[in-house]
């Protein structure tokens, strides 16, 4: 009886479809963490060289970073135009530093 119980239910057979449709989603799903995980380590470097107030850093930081977003946006990774309202955040902040007068 208690052997009964231990033993797990299986469910019905899976399609050959539907096991190439996860190993698919598997794929997919590493590769967007990836470049998400690009995305967000740029932007976590560029707004420390902009508190650091460094404009070099921040110059080719920002280059840097509006690449991957692109990069991300074209491949779908993320919705273009959250790439482009993403972009022009980092290009707001990044001139605060870049255009100060001192």
């Amino acid at each position: 009886m208690a052997e009964e119980q231990k033993k797990k239910k299986k469910g019905p057979k899976k399609s050959p479809s539907v096991k190439k449709r996860e190993r698919q989603n598997l794929k997919r799903r590493l590769k967007n963490r990836w470049w998400k995980g690009r995305i967000k380590a740029a932007k976590i470097a560029l707004f420390s060289a902009i508190e650091a107030k460094n404009k070099e850093a921040v110059e080719k930081l920002l280059r840097d970073a509006v690449s991957i977003i692109q990069k991300a946006g074209q491949k779908g990774i993320i919705h273009h135009r959250k790439a482009a309202r993403d972009i022009s955040k980092l290009y707001e902040k990044a001139n605060k530093v870049l255009l100060k007068v001192s």
